[in-house]
């Protein structure tokens, strides 16, 4: 293997992980605007309730 083959793929390892981290602040973006446009509705985990019969 040569010098340029494994800078590649360094270079696309890194660029993996760039790319999905931004994905995942993209993700938690998008779920911040969909509480605020929501009204609500979608925001935070919901709290199980314990419903007995």
């Amino acid at each position: 293997m040569n010098a340029k083959a494994l800078l590649a793929i360094v270079a696309a390892v890194i660029a993996v992980i760039v790319l999905s981290q931004l994905l995942f602040e993209f993700y938690d973006w998008n779920r911040q605007q969909a509480c605020a446009t929501g009204g609500g509705r979608n925001c935070a985990p919901r709290i199980p309730l314990n419903q007995h019969p």
